[in-house]
């Protein structure tokens, strides 16, 4: 019933800002005052096959990427006509006390991604979720990401995973889509196709912060006991056992406590004899973007640069992430896996960029 009232006063308040690039006049962004959550929740999703083909040109590309720059020197003069042109508009989010940039299709396509940057972050950290309508509680978990833990910015996909009815000719292969076992990506599935609008995001925020780590949120089908599977997106094996995965992992377990899920890493060795589901993100572009490889066509990476995170989740974590976002005190996978994040994740803002 909570969630239906805010998606109602969310689909009320969007009408607000859907026409906001018709005025070409406009010197700075809109400022709309309604909860990033709601906002977020009204964002529409192109549903499986609706799409003969998706992908963007280079230009189309390149328009995006200097539109999200001059978004983030806050250079309206420039970022707002360019945003227009590529069929995106700009909005200032006022959530109470927290203040969000917000890059969004200016018509409700649901096809480009949804980018939000947070004005006043305290962990240099950004969230994505390639599969936000796929993956239900992703988009929840990457709006708390933002609010509670001050994260820099989120980026939350447009179409559906399985929107496309092309497939890509790269490595890697899944069913999810309902097609026959072995069958590769659709090209509507961003963390798989660089070509795409949402891949362009997280190269623009990512070469423009360089110090920014990127956590890519998943859900999972849960095999067993198994309810969180943490991979750094490449094939190495971490020898010091100080990474950001190994302290997602060991601070969620603690914080979880026994008989209440299996926590694994796709990095570790004292894992590796486990039996988990190899979700491990090795053919994600960005994963292989950020860990200095070719993105392509899924090249994985032998090696990892520490800036990047592959969380698979069950609906053990999701569903109280989408049932119960007002309030997880008490959850019993959701508040710890926020607090495990915190700590794996230090404050270390205004340490720019």
């Amino acid at each position: 019933m909570i969630r239906r009232f805010v998606m109602c006063l969310a689909l009320s308040l969007f009408g607000l800002g859907t026409g906001l690039a018709q005025q070409d006049d406009r010197t700075e962004p809109e400022v709309i005052q309604v909860q990033l959550l709601a906002w977020l929740a009204a964002r529409p999703h192109v549903s499986p096959n609706s799409l003969g083909d998706m992908g963007f040109d280079p230009i189309s590309r390149e328009r995006f990427a200097e539109a999200l720059k001059h978004v983030l020197d806050e250079n309206w003069a420039e970022a707002l006509p360019l945003a227009h042109r590529i069929g995106y508009e700009i909005v200032w989010l006022q959530d109470g006390n927290q203040r969000y940039l917000v890059l969004q299709e200016d018509y409700p396509h649901g096809i480009g991604p949804t980018v939000v940057i947070s004005k006043q972050p305290k962990r240099n950290v950004i969230a994505e979720a390639p599969h936000s309508t796929f993956e239900q509680g992703t988009p929840e978990e990457a709006a708390i990401l933002l609010d509670q833990l001050g994260f820099r910015a989120a980026i939350l996909s447009g179409a559906h995973r399985c929107a496309a009815a092309t497939f890509l000719q790269c490595r890697g292969h899944t069913a999810v889509c309902g097609d026959r076992p072995g069958s590769p990506y659709r090209k509507s599935d961003v963390a798989h196709n660089p070509t795409t609008l949402f891949h362009v995001a997280h190269v623009t925020l990512t070469n423009a912060w360089t110090k920014a780590k990127a956590i890519s949120l998943h859900g999972m089908r849960k095999r067993g006991n198994t309810i969180t599977v943490l991979s750094d997106g490449s094939h190495a094996m971490d020898g010091q056992q100080q990474s950001t995965v190994k302290a997602i992992r060991d601070n969620f377990r603690r914080l979880l406590g026994q008989g209440k899920g299996n926590v694994y890493s796709c990095n570790h060795s004292d894992d590796i004899p486990a039996s988990f589901p190899p979700l491990c993100g090795t053919t994600n572009v960005q994963a292989i973007e950020l860990n200095g490889g070719t993105a392509q066509c899924g090249l994985s990476t032998d090696n990892s640069t520490g800036r990047f995170v592959h969380m698979e989740q069950s609906w053990d974590i999701l569903g109280e992430f989408h049932r119960q976002w007002a309030n997880l005190e008490g959850t019993l996978h959701a508040g710890p896996m926020v607090e495990a994040l915190a700590i794996a994740f230090p404050q270390d803002m205004p340490d720019q960029p």
